[in-house]
Parts: structure tokens; sequence; C-alpha cells
């Protein structure tokens, strides 16, 4: 995707389980530096805002390698985080 601050994406998506694909939006919040296992990573931060129930999806996708590396859910009352694990090269 070509990200850039402000920019929404409708992305045709199949979520396993659920009946049939649905177009969801995505918007690029902002550009974030982030560290991870003393890694310092610059991301976009891309999210997505569930209605029901209410909440939202929150992932950090690389500026380097385009790759998904943290995400935050919260629906309702309930957070979720999920990191990928790197290894400390230095």
């Amino acid at each position: 995707l070509p990200f850039k601050e402000g920019r929404v994406f409708k992305i045709n998506f199949y979520h396993p389980g659920f009946d049939i694909p649905k177009d969801i939006f995505y918007e690029v919040l902002k550009s974030e530096e982030i560290t991870i296992a003393g890694n310092k990573i610059d991301c976009w931060v891309l999210n997505y805002k569930s209605v029901k129930p209410q909440g939202y999806q929150r992932y950090w996708i690389t500026k380097k390698t385009k790759e998904l590396i943290k995400e935050e859910d919260k629906f309702g009352e309930f957070y979720r985080y999920k990191f990928k694990q790197l290894i400390n090269e230095n």
C-alpha cells in the first residue's frame, strides 16, 4: 500500500468463520518510531475502527520492509497486543 498520513484504504477482507468478505476501511493515523528488543523501528500506524463491538485495531507496519511488527486491539472493554519477536543484533 502507498502509505501516507491521513490516507484511507478500502480493502475487501474475508475473516475466517464469517459468511462473506466485506469492505473494510483502514486509515493511516501517523508515522511513529517504536522500540522492540532494543531496535528502533520507523513505522506507519494503520487503524481500523470497529462499530460492533465498539473499538479499534491498530497495526504498526515498518516503513523499510512493510512488515507488521505490532498490533493493538480494543473491543469493548478488552485489549489485546501482539508483537513480532525480534532479535537485537547489536
